[in-house]
């Protein structure tokens, strides 16, 4: 799920190269994709360590149930969000 004009970052391949776009879900709302290589896993160790120093969280504005899924993408559609929106899924064990 992404807004019209949004953006989605691609990194990594570790599954394939092969993948299926449903490409008119990216034409009309204009969204953007983006290649980015990952870098090294001793990088990604070092981000990770960077992050937890520097105390950095993403700012998460609400956790919906997800029953309650439409709830969120309505509070979306309004902007009345301040930062990230989450569904909670119930682990199925």
């Amino acid at each position: 799920m992404i807004r019209p004009g949004g953006r989605i970052v691609m990194y990594g391949a570790s599954s394939g190269d092969d993948l299926t776009v449903p490409i008119r879900s990216v034409f009309f709302p204009q969204v953007s994709l983006i290649g980015t290589s990952m870098g090294s896993h001793e990088e990604f160790v070092q981000m990770l360590q960077w992050v937890e120093h520097h105390d950095i969280h993403p700012v998460v504005d609400r956790v919906y149930a997800l029953q309650d899924t439409a709830k969120a993408f309505e509070r979306m559609e309004k902007g009345e969000q301040f930062g990230n929106l989450a569904i909670r899924i119930p682990d199925p064990r």
